[in-house]
């Protein structure tokens, strides 16, 4: 329910992001015109990286899914249940979902955070354009950096390879290993890129303005 009320929400936003503005209004970036030029001479800042890093681990994250379950699904057909010659992969993972719905909301989520990274990286390059005379059309970005997310990240990280670690037997191929730690590996994959990425509004918007 939760997957599917996201899912939602994020088709909405991006469907009322592509209605065009009532009464022939522009936008308030559309009085700040860039070119493509701008854009790719715009330095990639660390935000930026971070998004589209999020953008393409999303992406993993879906190859990553059809892959693990492929040990969970590989059995002999027959007449009556299933039955998986793994089934300690189920209570390895922390998201147990049918097969193709995590998949499909990673790259639902892959898509819009792409957009999002490049909507980022083009107001990026009016900053570097305009500077202060487009800086202050804005509010004033935070200048903190909470770390709550980050431990958050970490916390359900240690949670998945402390469950994957319990459940899996002794005697399982690689292959296997690897699809129980399928949650644990995407979560250190996002930790790590959100360690290495951290950068404030502020830090960036400074950055910019001395570019």
């Amino acid at each position: 329910m939760a997957l599917g009320l996201l899912t939602l929400w994020f088709a909405g936003a991006a469907a009322l992001s592509l209605v065009p503005a009532r009464n022939g209004q522009k936008k308030p970036d559309g009085q700040w015109p860039v070119t493509k030029e701008d854009v790719k001479a715009t330095p990639v800042t660390r935000r930026v990286r971070r998004l589209r890093l999020y953008a393409w681990l999303g992406l993993a994250t879906a190859v990553a899914e059809g892959l693990a379950s492929m040990p969970f699904f590989d059995a002999p057909r027959r007449v009556g249940a299933f039955v998986s010659p793994w089934p300690e992969l189920e209570r390895a993972w922390l998201v147990d979902l049918p097969s193709g719905v995590l998949a499909g909301f990673a790259v639902l989520v892959a898509i819009m955070i792409g957009l999002i990274a490049e909507s980022v990286h083009k107001d990026a390059a009016r900053i570097v354009r305009y500077g202060q005379s487009y800086l202050a059309t804005k509010k004033q970005v935070p200048g903190g950096n909470s770390w709550v997310p980050t431990a958050l990240i970490a916390a359900l990280a240690v949670g998945a390879v402390v469950k994957a670690v319990v459940a899996m037997p002794g005697n399982a191929p690689l292959a296997v290993w690897l699809a129980g730690g399928r949650d644990a590996l995407v979560l250190l994959a996002l930790l790590a890129i959100t360690v290495r990425t951290r950068q404030s509004a502020k830090d960036m918007v400074a950055e910019l303005v001395h570019e």
